[in-house]
């Protein structure tokens, strides 16, 4: 699944991507933000920066995989950026992860 997207792409780091996938799946609708991702990643040893993650979830974005969920301020009437909530577009994919 991801091996189309690194080529698409031309992602050199593809365990990087596979990683974030995994990420991603197994944190579900939590609050999530890339320096996070790249906080995780750094904690297990691989050296993915924050601005690499927020590419990879924008290629992720892109292909339909993940939608984003922004905050709402009520009270502001704005979206308040990050952190934010990532789902994956079809549960089949994050099941199969």
């Amino acid at each position: 699944m991801t091996h189309i997207l690194t080529e698409r792409n031309d992602i050199k780091n593809r365990l990087g991507m596979e990683e974030l996938t995994k990420v991603l799946a197994s944190s579900t609708g939590s609050l999530l933000n890339p320096q996070n991702i790249a906080d995780t990643f750094k904690s297990s040893g691989q050296g993915i920066s924050a601005p690499t993650t927020n590419e990879y979830l924008r290629y992720l974005k892109e292909a339909f995989m993940v939608e984003k969920a922004e905050r709402y301020d009520i009270k502001g009437r704005k979206y308040t950026g990050i952190p934010a909530k990532y789902y994956y577009s079809d549960p089949g994919p994050r099941n199969i992860i």
